[in-house]
């Protein structure tokens, strides 16, 4: 969005930010495109082996913290649905292909832009990403969460609302 219509926006908060692309994809994600074998497998699969990888990614994702039951339990029901599953997976699949086109393109936003990122982030390593990410985006800010992982949002709310309050401070 800042790439396409900087006018619209004021400034952006950017939350562990996947920027740049690499060899992240999931052996999963090519099962969903199978013709009717992935349907099949995927019926077969999902019930026996989908809640583990969802409550073992999410354990990934909060490192350090502890997984919070709640939330784990409520993405086991959502993030186990065929649909789901089959959009979650061609994210994955293409995800690399559009940071490369968009990384690319970073220096030329010009607005106020917070990366927040956790040190002790598993599934998006800070100095692969954050860190690079803040020296190709002039004037952009760097919030290093100490003894943070990935899901920012959900165990260190307090710093989005610093960071969006920050930014929404700044100047462009």
């Amino acid at each position: 969005m800042a790439l396409q219509a900087q006018e619209d926006l004021a400034g952006l908060v950017l939350l562990a930010p996947a920027a740049y692309p690499g060899d992240r994809a999931q052996w999963w994600t090519m099962l969903p495109q199978v013709p009717l074998l992935g349907r099949l497998l995927m019926k077969t699969l999902t019930p026996l082996l989908g809640r583990s990888i969802v409550r073992d990614s999410l354990k990934d994702a909060y490192h350090p913290q502890p997984l919070q039951e709640d939330y784990a339990q409520a993405a086991e029901a959502l993030w186990t649905r065929p649909d789901r599953i089959r959009a979650c997976a061609s994210d994955d699949r293409s995800l690399d292909a559009s940071l490369k086109s968009l990384s690319e393109r970073y220096a030329e936003i010009r607005l106020p832009v917070m990366i927040v990122t956790g040190d002790s982030d598993l599934l998006v390593k800070p100095q692969e990403h954050a860190y690079r990410l803040q020296r190709s985006i002039s004037g952009s800010q760097l919030i290093r969460l100490e003894g943070s992982g990935h899901q920012i949002p959900q165990t260190r709310p307090e710093s989005v609302i610093k960071a969006i309050e920050m930014t929404s401070s700044l100047e462009s």
